[in-house]
């Protein structure tokens, strides 16, 4: 994806909170546009999801208290 060009627009609404939350993120590691930091973000979140998916199996499977502390905030992730 890093070699293409990037010449499609595509716009968003976003809570003052969420667009702090990005800037935030890209003023901490460095990146100067906020485009630029969501693009990131999101590429970011894609290849996060199976590794998730296999967390929250992985949690359910152990029944571990101490991992399960975690499962709620893994499924809010996931939009489950």
């Amino acid at each position: 994806m890093a070699e293409e060009t990037k010449d499609n627009r595509v716009t968003i609404l976003m809570a003052p909170s969420e667009l702090k939350e990005v800037d935030d993120w890209s003023f901490s590691h460095r990146v100067r546009s906020r485009g630029e930091a969501i693009r990131r973000l999101i590429s970011m979140g894609i290849a996060a999801e199976p590794i998730l998916r296999d967390l929250l199996r992985l949690i359910e499977h152990l029944n571990d208290p101490e991992l399960a502390k975690h499962e709620k905030a893994i499924r809010e992730a996931l939009g489950n």
